[in-house]
């Protein structure tokens, strides 16, 4: 929760700073253009404006490319932590009958406790109050 809380926080004050620039390069341009009725030079204007325009699409492009990468990551994980419960489950039919049947009631707890754990936001912690008394 506190990384979603700074991502927006420094979003926001990188908008605030860009407005800020944006704002002093103009009275900096207005301040060298001179009379009222001088010719500026375009030209150099539109190349800046070009290059900050491209800075800012590889900005975009290597943002987008980190969290693809996490994402491919946490679905790899995920395929491998599922073929791994897989062959354990499959691996129980192994033991004796008795052993078995409780062995296969644990997994199946621990399977539910797994898919619980991954529905809920990353982060958060859901704490019973059932289980405290207990202890």
């Amino acid at each position: 929760m506190i990384f979603y809380f700074l991502s927006v926080l420094a979003a926001l004050a990188l908008f605030v700073i860009s407005i800020a620039l944006i704002g002093a390069g103009a009275r900096l341009r207005n301040r060298q253009d001179g009379p009222a009725g001088a010719q500026v030079n375009v030209a150099s204007y539109s190349a800046i404006e070009a290059g900050l325009f491209g800075l800012f699409g590889l900005l975009l492009a290597f943002t987008f490319s980190g969290a693809l990468a996490r994402f491919d990551e946490r679905r790899q994980a995920i395929v491998i932590e599922a073929n791994a419960i897989s062959a354990a489950y499959r691996g129980l039919g192994l033991l004796p009958a008795d052993a078995r049947d409780r062995l296969r009631g644990s997994m199946r707890e621990y399977l539910a406790a797994r898919i619980e754990e991954q529905r809920q936001p990353h982060g958060f912690v859901e704490i019973q109050t059932n289980e405290l008394e207990k202890r």
